[in-house]
């Protein structure tokens, strides 16, 4: 969380209000994004502790599939951004081919 907050703080301007009008445009606030995570997360772990072996694993194949498709997405919204068809999409510093 704190990696996530601290990155935040270093977005420019022009990109924190771009993530705002997103998060606006489907009705969601940056307030309901924390709650949200937390009740996965107390979900998945309370379905472990109930030992519901199939709700546990759903959930957590749900989590993972939804933020690979999210990375997907990130990263082909980046390239077209770019407009110059490159492999290499840089982010934070990193090159991700």
């Amino acid at each position: 969380v704190w990696v996530v907050l601290k990155q935040r703080r270093m977005m420019s301007r022009e990109d924190a209000i771009v993530e705002e009008a997103a998060m606006n445009g489907i009705g969601l606030k940056k307030r309901h994004v924390f709650p949200i995570v937390l009740g996965v997360v107390f979900m998945i772990l309370f379905s472990m502790f109930m030992v519901w072996k199939k709700l546990t694993w759903f959930l957590l194949i749900g989590a993972n599939l939804g933020l690979a498709a999210h990375f997907v997405y990130m990263r082909r919204r980046a390239k077209h951004a770019s407009g110059t068809g490159e492999v290499y999409v840089k982010d934070a510093g990193l090159e991700i081919s």
